[in-house]
Order: structure tokens, then C-alpha cells, then sequence
């Protein structure tokens, strides 16, 4: 600014007052230093940063040895994935009916708890045939005297399994049983979809198709298995050759809307996936011919501060969360509305770089709320193409873990087939509720994932917690 007074000075231009002014801003400019904080305790705070992150690992730590000592049954969540799984298989079979190998579908599923295993029985049924479906049941019926003998099975965890395994003997000796007196006649014995479609092949209109299972079991004991196994009680009570045609089109509907959904999403991934890795491919040349420039401004202040910040709001932010969940342990019809309350009540520490003498204007700025170029308009455009060039690397991590999950697996040895504990992957804590919850609860947990999450994540981490480290260490 002086070089332009001198300048106009020297081309003739009036600065008269101006070298005043001059010396009024230097001195606001002065002013505005001595403000802002000179001395930022950036030690301390990563001191109390390391100490909450170590304390909340030891109470996580604690917590999962609890749930280990907790008696584990058949979960809804392993359930659900074992529906998703069988609805697949039963597609696949639908599709390509015989193609289906009985060990793959074992070794996936006659593992762990007896209510899994009983669900492989109902798919066995329809896919490989009563007799079949007899056999492994009497194999199950083994494995629980065994397991009783051995008293790693209490009378509460078997009570129902042993009432879903009468009515599944009732069911299957009976399909068995008529199978075998159609077999002495010479007829096909099984009721599966393979011989229905070899029987249409052959001209003959059906093939015997034994008592139905409405006329095996009692309404109560159908009941019992829809209750128990869920859709893999409704696929043994509707085979394929059910004369309840509505019942099986809902069960065959389930399965097409699945699949069409699978394979639709499947096909899109690879499409976006594909740009995506292209657009990295260019972004990646423009860094390498240094022809990217970035966009981050330096700022005036001791990021020291933004430490500061954020160990405070991390303090704070565990012990809202605390709160909250108190709030809702009396009051469960609050839901997660007060998490949601405690997210945003944690910004208030964004008030602290202020009170150490940062002006608002440029808090907003260090921590990215500001609009960006062209009113924001350019953000959002880069965003998107940007979130997809990161699928590629997503795919990679999914892969990764894959090949983790496998090496552990091989390492393990694998579930024991003669053993009834529960087998379960890791899975995260939300995911009960979204399978078991209404749409309320669904909405919700989007608006905490997809809204507030994001909001405070982008917020304190990138903004906060990386202008601090970036201020310490340079550009990263």
C-alpha cells in the first residue's frame, strides 16, 4: 500500500490525508494482532486429545468383553442376511433350476445356532427335496443331543428350536414318507423344482406331489415356523408345487424385486465406478505435469488455537453424547432426537478461537463455512465428479477387507460344522435398527447419518482439526 502512495505522489495525484489514512490502518492492523492469540497451548490440548481417545478404546474395550459374557442367540441381523442370502440362492435356482450345489449351500449355512441350521433345512426342502431335508434334520437332531448331553445348550436357548425341529419332522418325514410309496410305484418321488420342469419336459402335465404341507401341520404349527424362520418358514410351507399359487407368487415376487434390484445397482457401481477411475487417471497426470494449484489460503492466526478447539469439543461432545443417551434411557420416545440435539450443541466451541481474539470472518474461512467461488456454485459442481473418482478407491478397500476376511478365515480354520455356537461377522451397532425399525426410524437415522454426521464431522475434523495440522506442518 505505501509503494502506491509513492507512486501517486510521484505521477501527480492528490494523496493529501491519504498518508493518514495509511497510518490508521496499520495501526487497526496493529490493534487486530495484539487480539489475536500470540501463545496457543497446542501441547496441552493433544495431551487431553490422546487421554479421551485412550479412555474411550479402554471403555469400548470393556464394553465388547461384556457382550463376549452375554449369552448369544440367533440375532435378528445375522437373520436377515441369511434371508438376503437364501433369497439369492432361491433365485438362482429359479433361474437355473439344478445348477445349485448342495455343499456350497452347506458350507454357508448348516453352520452355528440351530435356528440357522433349520433355515438351511427349509431351503434344502426346496431346492434338493424332502428326502433330503429329512436326512439333515435327523443329522440336526443328533448335534442337540450332543450338545445337551455336554450342557452347552440350556433348556430357554432350545425350548423353541425344539418345537420348530417337531414341526419341521412333521412336515418333511411326511413329504419323505409319501415320496417314498410314490417311488415304489415308480414314480418320481421328490416334489422339487427340477422334476417339475423335467416332467413338462416329457409331456406328463405333473408330477405327484404328496400332501401338501396345510394338510401336515395345524395353522398353529405353521404359524409357529413363520414366527421362528420367517421367510424360510413361508418357502417350506409353499414349495414349488403348493397348490397355494398366491402364497408362492409373493415368495417368487420378493425374490425377482431383490435380484432385479442387485443386479441393477451392480451395473451402475461398475458404469460410475469406470468414470471414475478414468477422471482419477486425469487427475492424477495434471499432478504429476504440476499442473494442479491448490486452493487453500494461508490465514494470520496460531492454528495452535484450532487444537485448542478441538479437544474442547471432543470433551464436550462425549459428554452430550452421555447425556443423551441418559435422556433417552428415561425417555425412549425421544428416539435419537437428543443425539441429534447433542451434535449440533457441540459447535458452540467454535465460539473459543473467537474469545482468544480470532475474528469471526476468519474462523468461518479457516474451517471452509463460507460459500465458496461464484456464490457456491463451483464447490458443488467439483464435488460431485470428485465423490466419484473416489469409488475407485472404495472398491479397493471393499476388496482389501474381502481378501482380509478370507485370510482370517483360512487362518481360523473355518466355523466347526459340529458345533451349535453362534457364527456372526462384524456388523455395525445401528444395523439392528435399521432391519427391525419402521420407516421413522429409518428416516431418522438417515437424517443422523447423511445431515448432522457429515455437518459436524466435515466441520470439526477437516476443518478444525486440519487447518491446525496443516498450520504445524506445512501444506499436506
Amino acid at each position: 500500500m505505501m509503494q502506491n502512495l509513492n507512486e501517486g505522489a510521484e505521477q501527480g495525484f492528490p494523496v493529501h490525508g491519504m498518508n493518514d489514512a495509511w497510518e490508521g490502518a496499520r495501526l487497526d492492523e496493529s490493534n487486530e494482532s495484539e487480539k489475536r492469540p500470540r501463545r496457543a497451548f497446542a501441547w496441552l490440548a493433544w495431551i487431553l486429545i490422546v487421554v479421551m481417545v485412550a479412555g474411550v478404546m479402554v471403555l469400548q474395550a470393556d464394553r465388547g468383553e461384556e457382550r463376549e459374557e452375554e449369552p448369544m442367540t440367533d440375532s435378528s441381523v445375522q437373520a436377515r442376511i441369511l434371508e438376503l442370502q437364501g433369497k439369492v440362492i432361491f433365485a438362482q435356482n429359479e433361474a437355473a433350476p439344478g445348477q445349485v450345489n448342495y455343499q456350497q449351500v452347506e458350507k454357508t449355512f448348516n453352520i452355528g445356532p440351530v435356528p440357522q441350521r433349520q433355515r438351511f433345512i427349509c431351503l434344502t426342502g426346496e431346492i434338493f427335496g424332502s428326502s433330503k431335508a429329512a436326512e439333515t434334520l435327523n443329522e440336526l437332531d443328533q448335534l442337540i443331543a450332543d450338545a445337551q448331553a455336554k450342557g452347552t445348550l440350556t433348556s430357554k436357548q432350545v425350548g423353541k428350536d425344539l418345537e420348530v425341529q417337531a414341526i419341521l419332522h412333521k412336515l418333511y418325514d411326511g413329504e419323505a414318507a409319501a415320496a417314498t410309496q410314490s417311488e415304489e410305484k415308480g414314480v418320481s418321488p421328490e416334489t422339487t423344482t427340477e422334476n417339475v420342469i423335467a416332467a413338462a419336459s416329457e409331456g406328463i402335465a405333473s408330477v405327484p406331489t404328496g400332501p401338501a404341507p396345510q394338510d401336515l401341520l395345524t395353522e398353529d404349527e405353521q404359524q409357529v415356523l413363520v414366527d421362528q424362520l420367517g421367510w424360510f418358514g413361508k418357502l417350506a410351507l409353499h414349495p414349488s408345487t403348493t397348490t397355494d399359487e398366491a402364497g408362492r407368487k409373493q415368495l417368487e415376487d420378493s425374490t425377482t424385486t431383490l435380484m432385479a434390484a442387485t443386479i441393477g445397482l451392480t451395473i451402475s457401481g461398475i458404469g460410475i465406478g469406470a468414470l471414475g477411475f478414468v477422471g482419477l487417471v486425469v487427475i492424477l497426470c495434471f499432478a504429476f505435469l504440476r499442473k494442479l494449484h491448490g486452493g487453500l489460503a494461508p490465514t494470520q492466526t496460531n492454528t495452535g488455537v484450532y487444537a485448542e478447539t478441538f479437544a474442547l469439543w471432543m470433551m464436550l461432545f462425549l459428554g452430550l453424547q452421555v447425556g443423551a443417551q441418559i435422556l433417552g434411557g428415561i425417555s425412549p420416545s425421544l428416539g435419537l432426537w437428543p443425539e441429534i440435539a447433542a451434535f449440533f450443541l457441540s459447535l458452540v466451541v467454535l465460539g473459543w478461537p473467537v474469545m482468544r481474539g480470532v475474528p469471526w470472518s476468519e474462523v468461518r474461512r479457516d474451517i471452509g463455512w463460507t460459500t465458496g467461488r461464484k456464490g457456491g456454485v463451483i464447490e458443488p459442481m467439483i464435488a460431485v465428479p470428485g465423490y466419484v473418482m473416489t469409488l475407485p478407491v472404495l472398491f479397493g478397500g471393499v476388496l482389501l477387507t474381502l481378501v482380509f476376511v478370507l485370510i482370517s478365515g483360512a487362518l481360523q480354520g473355518g466355523a466347526d460344522p459340529n458345533s451349535l455356537d453362534p457364527v456372526s461377522g462384524p456388523s455395525h451397532p445401528i444395523v439392528p435398527e435399521v432391519l427391525n425399525g419402521g420407516w421413522g426410524v429409518r428416516a431418522t437415522i438417515y437424517f443422523v447419518a447423511c445431515v448432522c454426521a457429515p455437518i459436524v464431522e466435515e466441520t470439526m475434523f477437516r476443518g478444525v482439526l486440519y487447518r491446525h495440522l496443516r498450520g504445524a506442518s506445512g501444506k499436506i
